[in-house]
């Protein structure tokens, strides 16, 4: 049998294989912690645009009742200010954080009698799955919140710049 030069031979050697997996290994080690970080980014944003969205609500609210309100979804058979800010869930669209509201006074709202005017709110969305926000707020005057997740590194004012970026 006649012996095949290099120019003859089908196929990839062990090494030459062993040499591609190595170089694929190294390049996913080095993408997918940036590819994680990107999509906890993106849920960020999304459920700082949420945000944003419901204080705009609270701000039309107010200016129809005078008050903000501490309901987001509506109760059943609900009617005018009862219904707060009249959602069907309290998670944004993407499913990326679960939103909650917290009124001042803490008994004010419709259902309060005598009717107790709520003058201030603060809107907390808590982020699924994210390693260094653990949650982010909003509140009435504008002020932006945040609070650490479990890899944060931050002081506090980073970390409000860096969850709400």
């Amino acid at each position: 049998m006649p012996m095949l030069t290099p120019m003859q031979r089908n196929g990839f050697s062990l090494m030459e294989l062993f040499i591609v997996f190595a170089i694929i290994s190294i390049l996913a080690t080095i993408a997918l912690p940036s590819y994680n970080g990107s999509i906890e980014r993106a849920r960020r944003t999304d459920c700082n645009k949420y945000l944003l969205e419901l204080a705009s609500k609270q701000a039309q609210f107010y200016t129809q009742y005078a008050s903000y309100t501490g309901i987001l979804k509506s109760p059943v058979n609900c009617t005018a200010d009862s219904c707060g800010l009249n959602l069907f869930t309290n998670r944004n669209e993407q499913g990326t954080c679960t939103v909650t509201v917290l009124t001042k006074p803490s008994d004010c709202g419709a259902t309060t009698e005598p009717f107790t005017p709520c003058n201030e709110f603060t809107l907390l969305g808590k982020l699924d799955n994210d390693s260094i926000c653990a949650t982010v707020g909003f509140d009435h005057l504008g002020q932006k919140y945040a609070t650490a997740g479990r890899d944060n590194t931050l002081t506090e004012d980073e970390l409000v710049d860096f969850c709400w970026r």
